[in-house]
């Protein structure tokens, strides 16, 4: 289990390390309230796979199922949303 931790701590990182350089390179202005956005996301997705993997290493099919069916779908609507009106959005108007 701590190794899946310290595989999804370090993408987490590489993952925000990879947006601050893009965010720098385009441009974009990150508040401190769209942070807070970002990590909550993050926490999501290592959550909803910390979840889905440590139930299939117990053998729980159905606790694997319900949970791939109802965080897979939040997860990405949330990064979807997340991405649409948080990160590609510039001061002040809608992204194109």
């Amino acid at each position: 289990m701590s190794l899946l931790w310290l595989v999804i701590g370090a993408s987490a990182v590489l993952a925000i390390q990879g947006l601050i350089q893009w965010s720098r390179e385009r441009g974009i202005i990150l508040t401190w309230w769209k942070w807070v956005l970002i990590i909550l996301w993050v926490l999501l997705c290592g959550s909803s796979l910390a979840f889905i993997t440590t139930n299939l290493g117990e053998r729980e099919a159905k606790a694997v199922l319900t949970g791939s069916m109802s965080l897979i779908p939040l997860t990405v609507i949330a990064g979807g949303i997340l991405w649409r009106f948080v990160i590609n959005r510039k001061s002040g108007e809608m992204a194109k």
